[in-house]
């Protein structure tokens, strides 16, 4: 066991910009406080000025809006993403890490690979310290420019085999069972992701003209919601900002939405989301790669709605060939098969017990006198 010591920490460093990482970061937050070490999450968005959130934001609103102008912006951060902290706001980072010794920096988005390039360049971290997980199969477009310059120490949860790590979820798997056998008592999860992007609300008029299942979906507004139909509405609130001091709710706040009210889901742990997935047979979606550990923890098999850059599409890939996941296609000519759903649940029930879980194996490379063994 290791002993609280209030000088040492571990660094997770990341973005809330999407929520396939920012997530996993609370879950390894989490996991470490749970083995009585301090752990801080630390989001880039808190050091960013208000010109650069309010971009952010205006680009968040257009992305959900349009499927075109995500894709061209996926392209474009490939490209641009980088030097998004001026000198002072470095400095104010800098000096909160030389308070504390770490014993691990756990980078989880490239955009905070310039700050840390330049920690280092300064003697004040060694390249031993730094871990980065990628939670992709290749490479994010905030990790593009870094190709040649990542830490030596990478960690790729997903690669195009198999998965190499569960993230640990603090309650552990849900039930095992799930009834997957009327089509008309099984409910199907549709969703775009944290942004809502991609071409998910296209695949409504299926459902509603001629499919049985019961839906759930989520909207970013309440504009969004079709009262005629009798499906079940949640509210991911697009005002929720976890980089600001003041607010209380890390997990993304769920609401659940009935006859036009709001009713709060308790989203502690991702609980609340979670739990609306236990008992469904599918998780219509793009491959995010914070929706495969989704699909992984909560053993819900994914329909790949169309990948939104090409490291989705690998992650894509590698779900079908794993038989966790069918392409939207593919499930339509199956004529929206519940027994090829239950196939997919089943090879994601026998696989997820025997993956290691990535809090476990770095507190096993950290030794007692902080420094990692490599």
């Amino acid at each position: 066991m290791y002993e609280r010591n209030k000088g040492v920490v571990i660094r997770v460093l990341t973005s809330a910009m999407g929520l396939g990482t920012y997530v996993p970061a609370l879950f390894l937050k989490d996991f470490f406080q749970n083995k009585d070490m301090l752990c801080k999450v630390y989001l880039i968005e808190s050091y960013l000025g208000s010109e650069r959130i309010e971009s952010f934001l205006r680009n968040k609103e257009l992305y959900h809006k349009s499927f075109k102008a995500a894709k061209f912006g996926h392209k474009l951060a490939e490209r641009q993403l980088g030097g998004l902290l001026g000198e002072n706001e470095k400095k104010q980072i800098y000096e909160d890490w030389d308070r504390d010794r770490c014993e691990l920096f756990i980078i989880m988005s490239g955009n905070w690979m310039d700050v840390l390039l330049e920690y280092m360049r300064g003697n004040r971290l060694s390249d031993n310290l730094i871990c980065a997980v990628h939670m992709d199969v290749g490479s994010a477009p905030s990790w593009s420019r870094f190709a040649n310059k990542e830490p030596k120490w990478n960690i790729a949860v997903y690669n195009e085999r198999c998965v190499e790590y569960i993230l640990e979820y603090p309650k552990k798997f849900f039930k095992n069972e799930r009834t997957f056998t009327d089509p008309e008592e099984s409910y199907i999860y549709i969703h775009g992701g944290g942004w809502g992007m991609g071409t998910y609300q296209e695949r409504y008029a299926d459902f509603k003209n001629a499919i049985p299942y019961k839906i759930r979906t989520t909207v970013h507004s309440l504009d969004e919601v079709d009262f005629y139909y009798n499906w079940e509405y949640f509210l991911l609130d697009k005002h929720w900002m976890p980089w600001e001091t003041h607010t209380k709710e890390l997990y993304p706040p769920i609401r659940r939405i009935e006859g036009g009210k709001l009713s709060d889901i308790c989203n502690d742990l991702h609980n609340g989301m979670y739990s609306l997935y236990e008992d469904c047979c599918a998780i219509i979606s793009k491959a995010g790669g914070g929706t495969l550990m989704d699909s992984l923890i909560t053993a819900t098999p994914l329909v790949f709605i169309d990948p939104i850059a090409k490291h989705e599409r690998r992650n894509q890939e590698l779900w079908v060939s794993l038989h966790f996941g069918v392409t939207y296609e593919e499930w339509k000519k199956s004529g929206f098969s519940l027994k090829l759903l239950y196939e997919l649940y089943q090879s994601l029930i026998n696989y997820r017990e025997s993956i290691p879980g990535l809090g476990s194996y770095l507190l096993g490379r950290i030794s007692e006198n902080g420094k990692q063994n490599i």
